[in-house]
């Protein structure tokens, strides 16, 4: 049998998985976890492999995404802010060269924050709901 093979792998998620239930039992015994908690903490460790892949990583787009939402916020305070100094540079008669051109780059990275949330989104949206199909 190969180290890496599918079977390999196919056989030590299903240790894994048993080694999981075990702890989930104890943490129960230990906790007074209720009877429905354990049971699907039981379906998801006993889910197809399939099953549990997109589970992780319709969690970890879900992660991204409020990565890129903080992203974005910060940057529309950025553009903010850089606006107002632009402004007050203006109205104090200095130059305003270098802010201005702080402000493209503010800008430009502000929509590249923007298209990343938004792709994100769509990510999500296309990753099957949980439990759905």
């Amino acid at each position: 049998m190969e180290p890496f093979g599918p079977e390999a792998v196919r056989q030590k998620i299903e240790r894994l998985q048993l080694t999981l239930i075990d702890a989930a039992q104890d943490a129960q015994e230990r906790t007074g976890e209720t009877a429905a908690r354990l049971e699907r903490s039981r379906a998801l460790l006993t889910a197809p492999p399939a099953r549990v892949t997109a589970l992780i990583d319709r969690q970890q787009t879900m992660e991204h995404l409020a990565l890129a939402e903080e992203h974005v916020a910060l940057g529309a305070k950025n553009v903010a802010r850089q606006r107002e100094i632009i402004a007050e540079l203006r109205r104090d008669g200095h130059d305003t060269t270098a802010a201005s051109a702080l402000l493209v780059q503010f800008e430009e990275a502000q929509a590249l924050h923007v298209a990343d949330r938004d792709r994100l989104l769509r990510k999500l949206h296309d990753q099957k709901q949980p439990g759905s199909g």
